[in-house]
């Protein structure tokens, strides 16, 4: 009597299959949390002292404190020095605050992100 060598294969397949899809899907979820990670990380970095900013010290942009404090500023968050779409995404969107707040004189905001 010959034995039929093809029923053994398709359970072996089906198990290196479903393997297979776990360690993909263990993957992904493991990219997921790193990824959800960076983003925490960088956005509360810069989200949280803007939240705190109450009052604003008001002086004149051509005082040379504000305006060196501003160059500092804007050349450590622009967005020319991102890695990746969502950083320069976010240093654009912070950058545009940080000029809002050199032209109205605005020193307590640049100097959160000194």
């Amino acid at each position: 009597m010959k034995r039929n060598n093809h029923n053994s294969a398709i359970p072996t397949l089906i198990i290196f299959t479903i393997i297979g899809l776990v360690i993909y899907a263990i993957a992904k979820l493991i990219a997921g949390i790193f990824v959800a990670l960076l983003n925490s990380r960088s956005n509360r970095a810069y989200s949280e002292p803007l939240q705190d900013h109450a009052q604003p010290t008001r002086r004149s942009k051509n005082d040379p404190e504000v305006k060196k404090l501003y160059m500092h500023v804007i050349h450590k968050y622009h967005p020319d020095f991102a890695q990746g779409d969502s950083d320069k995404k976010f240093r654009t969107e912070l950058t545009a605050k940080l000029n809002n707040a050199y032209r109205e004189g605005d020193i307590e905001m640049l100097k959160l992100f000194q």
